[in-house]
């Protein structure tokens, strides 16, 4: 329910947001995804992810998440994803 009220603020309202964590971490497993459906092979999706996280500093960390958490569990979901 969040999510969607989230995307009507910034997509229909054009209501700046802060990005926490969470969403970087969210939106850099969708984009490895993404790209996994378009034909990039798993280890080409898990570098879209990584140099998503690398290029995208969220507003603020949500609690009890790490940059080096995310990075070692991203590979992780998207691998388990694609099996």
């Amino acid at each position: 329910m969040d999510c969607s009220l989230q995307a009507k603020f910034g997509y229909i309202d054009k209501i700046p947001q802060s990005s926490g964590s969470a969403a970087v971490y969210g939106s850099a497993v969708h984009e490895a995804i993404d790209s996994y459906h378009k034909g990039k092979t798993l280890d080409e999706a898990v570098e879209v992810f990584r140099n998503y996280m690398n290029s995208n500093e969220p507003d603020y960390w949500n609690r009890m998440t790490s940059f080096t958490s995310y990075m070692d569990q991203g590979p992780k979901m998207i691998a388990d994803y694609i099996d």
